[in-house]
Parts: C-alpha cells; structure tokens; sequence
C-alpha cells in the first residue's frame, strides 16, 4: 500500500512538471506572438489611423493602389527613397530597347527620348551633339558611341533630394557648342542644366560663353537661389572680368550684360 501511495505521488509530480512545462511553453509562444504583433504595428500601423480620418472628412480610398510605410515610393515616373530620385526602372524599359537609329523617324525618336531625361544627365548638350547633327545613315561611329553613352547614363541617373537647410553651389562650364551647369548641395548634385548655343552664340569669346553660363544658370535656378547666399564655380578665371563694374563699359555682348 505504501509503494501505491509513492508510485501516485511520483506520478502526479512527473504530471505537474510536464502542466509546467507546457505551461512555459504556451506562454514562449504567446510572448513571441506579441513580439510578432508589435513589429507587424511598426510596419503596417501608420495606415490604420489614416482610413478612419479620411472616412471621417469624407474621402474615399483604393487600399489596394495604397502603399504604407515604405522607404522608397515610385511616382510620375521617377523613385523616391533614401534621400534621392532616379528614373522608374520599370519605365525605362522602351530606352533599354531602343536600338540605333536607321532613319531620320528613328532618330527623331531616340532624340525626343533623350531630351525627356535631360534633366538627368551632365553635359547633355555637349553628349547628343553628335547625334543632333546627324544628317546621313548610318549613323557615324561618333553618333553611335553618344547613343550608347546616354542610354548608360540614364540608367545610373540619380540626384539627391533638396536640403533647404544646406547652402546651394553653382558649378558652370562651356564648351564649343553648349553651356553646362550642375545645382549642388554638399557636394551631391540635386539638378543638370545644360543649353546649345545657337547661330552667332557659337563665335563667342571662350570668356563670355563662361559668363553666359553662369548667368543662364542662376536664372534657370533662380527659384532655389533669390534671397540665398551661394557659391557660384567655374574653371575660367578671367571670367571675374565680366562682372567686375569697372569693366562694365567694356563688355560689347548686350545679351550678356543685360
């Protein structure tokens, strides 16, 4: 009887561990749930309280076409995220296709793609050049080396998001046949601008196509600039000549003194 009675005893301990056990287990899962529960808030919560406030003023939503708490958004065809924008990779797909042009329609093609991402690409005028005073087909090895090098650029395109807290820099050049001029904060740049001189701007002095730049560039940007203090670059010196009162009287180019 009294082995019985230690044999019960043994067992209702060996029952009462394993209820334990389970017990602790049950409640490892139920923490681990919550932790599950918490980030899945972190990540998807930020929509909940934008539903009912919007129900609430009367506007209506797709929640399918709604994107939450993401870190990059695509838009207008362009990718914001992390600071930057670039081009949509999706909607670069017909310039990915694109092959050389074989005709003057395929030309005018490949030249109205490129001139839509102009904004994207550094010295673009001075780069499509080749390809805009293209007259006979095929294309010269020239041509076709410019076609490439913008399709490539387009694809590695992106500009960092304006800071209007950090001071804007201005970086202007010209060459023979464009002006070029790059917005810069922090040394990233945030917008290209670039021109082709047309008819007698081509016979400027090397001097005054730098100062044209720089002028073209500040009114192009002017929207960023008026009422800032920013530091305007260029790699021609003597171009403080022109805007140095002093020689006022001296400059003969109207277009650029006024």
């Amino acid at each position: 009887m009294l082995q019985y009675k230690m044999q019960m005893e043994d067992r209702r301990a060996q029952l009462e561990s394993e209820r334990k056990e389970r017990r602790a287990q049950m409640e490892l899962k139920a923490r681990k749930l919550e932790l599950d529960m918490e980030r899945y808030k972190v990540d998807h919560e930020p929509r909940r309280p934008v539903m009912p406030g919007a129900s609430s003023e009367q506007h209506s939503y797709n929640e399918e076409k709604c994107i939450f708490a993401t870190k990059k958004l695509g838009i207008l065809g362009y990718v914001v995220g992390g600071g930057e924008i670039c081009p949509d990779p999706e909607r670069l797909r017909p310039l990915r296709e694109l092959p050389v042009p074989r005709d003057k329609k395929s030309l005018r093609r490949a030249l109205g793609l490129f001139a839509y991402y102009s904004p994207w690409i550094y010295n673009y005028s001075s780069k499509v050049s080749p390809l805009s005073s293209t007259t006979s087909f095929p294309v010269t090895k020239e041509a076709e080396t410019a076609f490439h090098t913008l399709k490539q650029d387009i694809e590695k395109s992106v500009v960092r998001v304006i800071d209007e807290s950090r001071p804007f820099e201005v970086e202007t050049d010209a060459s023979d046949v464009a002006v070029e001029a790059v917005l810069s904060q922090a040394g990233r740049p945030v917008a290209f601008f670039s021109r082709t001189f047309q008819g007698p701007e081509k016979c400027y002095a090397a001097v005054e196509k730098e100062a044209q730049a720089i002028i073209e560039a500040v009114r192009h940007w002017s929207h960023y600039l008026t009422g800032r203090h920013f530091t305007v670059r260029t790699d021609q010196k003597s171009v403080s000549f022109m805007f140095d009162k002093k020689h006022k009287s001296k400059i003969k180019n109207y277009k650029i003194m006024r």
